[in-house]
């Protein structure tokens, strides 16, 4: 048995910094017993879980989240030189992610990611949501590979980001070439710091590999939960024989997750459902491929009070395709035929099947043509054919690169179902006219839809300017138009960004409308948006920031009436550390307004010791007062050159008009070791 946490991966992980053999095998060596007894004592803290042992609720004032680094709770905002640079590290969970970093609202392509000592590659290994502080893998992140990612933070944006798995510990008991059996656990809350809830879990985990034959592998895992509830309703098992012969591929695969099954996110299983299925492939020729799918998903209901577990829905899906690739000028040809047979537990079943054809094929240089054609067809199985119905798309495509600054992109599509008739037609222009200016480029779309409500249509034209060297500014902008039966609204887009001065940044947009907008129960007279953000660092240690929006705009496209307004400042004073942020919302169609504000002091003790405490509230202003109040203190002591203690408390008390509601008032603790690598 031995510790993986460790020797294996550090010079994986810190490519740069390549130890000995020799020495590695000298730390080893010294390290060995004391790394074994504490594991042991981690892995009976993980085991008592379900006394309440630790809040997840990750904030920066404790460093939480996926990161194994710095001690430090409170870090600085505006020091050039690393203090506003976080490290991350990640452990697979035979998934691909996405995966939460520390922070979110990070500085987009300032990462850099390695991949078991690998650097990765943006769009080709994987993919960063900037915004949202999460990292996804175009394949899966398997169980025995760790990811260390690095970025910066120091964006008026940025802000911890909240997640509810704390560190791992595993343990290989055998590995033998492609044989392996590991051990694992984990405790985990939800992000309210809850443990009752399904998002919590206090798990063991079992995963292996064996090779049976050349070419066979046979993967298992089994995942216990030892929280509370139904063991069996909690827990998952995964067992998976994949065999790769010369022409052909085989495969069969059994798992099943519990209706309360939390550990979906670690062990790619999907909580609630029984899946059994079996795959195969076979190449008959070099450009030719013949695929089928047969697979079997039963539906787990949760246990009740009056009754215990059961199945639900049972729905089978048998699929069979086609690959054929077009020699010569590399075109491709598929056919696929998928048949689904829904069976509800106390009604008749209900069968879907699914025909498609679809060709791509390069016209000329730089041009490529598709075409598809999908029909679907719903049959219920019983005498009553009042569900039956049929639907076909048929859609073509054309994408052109005619000159090597000028791209053309059409497209149209046809429906006929049951509902009416519908088409589609879009047109999109992309273009970079001068070969001096690169950065000037100029985008057109076109885009009209006819159903049997009428017509709807959009039109945009959108221009992104050069960086100015006056300020470094850079601003981007255009109109769009559309119209439906009811509405009819023009929209003028402007974003701009600018740094006027070394220690100043300014960014924000406006999108101005005219006309109406469709809504419930009838038309409203569109309302203008407007951001504006601010970032100030004087003093490499010391930030302000601040933003306001007016009429903020969600991703979906709708708007919310209302104004937030927020001003922030982090700074650093010898042993001191300050961080605190205030905010308003104010609604317009309600009498509604949210006060919010968080301040954290931190204090170092000594270069390995630093106390940390924290304050937030948040109170709503309606037909009446409701408020929350949280309380924080927090300890780290950095234990030599790899590990972390962290120890924290939280008391939150709830507040009403008639005072605060002492029955409510929530205490948590939290005890974490991190491992740096």
């Amino acid at each position: 048995m031995r510790f993986r946490s460790r020797s294996p991966y550090r010079h994986l992980l810190c490519p740069s910094a390549r130890p000995s053999r020799r020495a590695e095998a000298s730390r080893h060596a010294s390290s060995v017993c004391a790394c074994k007894s504490l594991l042991l004592a981690l892995l009976g803290l993980a085991l008592c879980a379900p006394a309440r042992l630790a809040a997840a609720q990750e904030s920066a004032l404790l460093g939480a989240g996926p990161v194994l680094g710095s001690a430090n709770s409170l870090p600085l905002a505006s020091a050039p030189q690393g203090a506003a640079v976080q490290s991350d590290v990640i452990f697979g969970r035979n998934s691909p992610g996405p995966y939460p970093l520390t922070w979110k609202g990070i500085r987009a392509g300032s990462e850099e990611v390695w991949r078991d000592g690998v650097h990765l590659r943006r769009d080709d290994d994987y993919t960063l949501d900037a915004a949202a502080g999460t990292l996804a893998f175009t394949t899966p992140l398997r169980g025995d590979q760790i990811v260390r990612v690095t970025y910066r933070y120091d964006t008026p944006d940025a802000a911890p980001n909240k997640t509810a798995i704390l560190m791992p510990l595993q343990l290989d008991l055998w590995r033998q070439g492609k044989n392996r059996l590991s051990f694992g656990t984990q405790y985990r809350l939800d992000k309210n710091g809850q443990e009752d809830k399904a998002g919590s879990f206090s798990a063991l985990q079992f995963v292996g590999g064996a090779r049976l034959l050349p070419g066979s592998e046979l993967s298992s895992g089994l995942f216990l939960d030892v929280g509370n509830g139904d063991l069996l309703s909690r827990s998952g098992l995964r067992l998976a024989e994949q065999t790769k012969l010369r022409y052909a591929n085989f495969g069969v695969s059994y798992t099943r997750a519990g209706a309360q099954f939390a550990q979906g996110s670690v062990s790619g299983l999907k909580a609630g459902n029984e899946i059994l299925e079996a795959n195969g492939q076979l190449t008959l020729m070099p450009n030719l491929t013949l695929s089928a799918l047969m697979r079997q998903t039963t539906e787990l209901l949760p246990p009740t009070a009056s009754a215990p577990a059961a199945d639900g829905v049972t729905t089978r899906e048998f699929t069979q395709s086609l690959d054929f690739a077009l020699p010569k000028d590399g075109g491709k040809l598929q056919a696929a035929r998928t048949q689904t047979v829904i069976a509800p537990p106390d009604s008749d079943s209900v069968t879907r099947t699914t025909d498609t054809v679809s060709l791509e094929r390069a016209l000329a240089k730089g041009t490529l043509a598709t075409a598809r054609y999908e029909a679907l067809t719903t049959t219920p199985d019983g005498e009553d054919k009042s569900g039956a119905s049929y639907e076909q798309k048929t859609s073509f495509g054309l994408t052109s690169r005619p000159l090597d600054r000028l791209s053309l992109t059409g497209t149209f599509q046809n429906r006929i179902g049951t509902p009416g008739a519908e088409d589609k037609v879009g047109l999109r222009v992309e273009t970079n006219p001068f070969a001096r200016l690169r950065d000037l480029k100029f985008a057109f779309g076109w885009n009209d839809t006819f159903d049997p409500d009428g017509v709807r249509r959009s039109r945009e034209a959108l221009v992104t300017l050069p960086t100015f060297g006056f300020a470094a500014a850079k601003l981007s902008g255009g109109v769009r138009t559309t119209s439906a039966p009811g509405q009819e609204q023009l929209v003028g887009l402007v974003d701009g960004a600018l740094r006027p001065l070394r220690y100043l940044e300014v960014s924000g947009g406006a999108r101005l409308r005219s006309g109406t907008a469709l809504t419930t129960p009838a038309p409203v007279d569109a309302v203008d948006t407007y951001n504006v953000k601010l970032a100030l660092a004087p003093w490499k240690r010391l930030r302000l920031t601040g933003s306001l929006a007016v009429n903020p705009e969600n991703s979906d496209g709708t708007i919310k009436p209302l104004e937030s307004q927020k001003v922030g400042v982090e700074t650093e004073l010898g042993i001191w550390q300050l961080r605190g942020q205030y905010g308003i919302e104010e609604e317009y169609l309600a009498t509604r307004r949210l006060n919010t504000l968080e301040l954290a002091l931190g204090l170092r003790l000594s270069r390995f010791d630093t106390l940390t405490t924290g304050y937030k509230s948040s109170a709503i202003f309606d037909t009446g007062l409701s408020a929350a109040r949280e309380y924080t203190l927090s300890y780290a002591r950095r234990l030599g050159a790899a590990f972390d203690l962290l120890l924290g408390s939280t008391v939150t008390l709830y507040d009403s008009e008639n005072g605060t509601q002492w029955d409510k008032t929530d205490v948590k603790a939290e005890a974490k070791l991190n491992i740096r690598f």
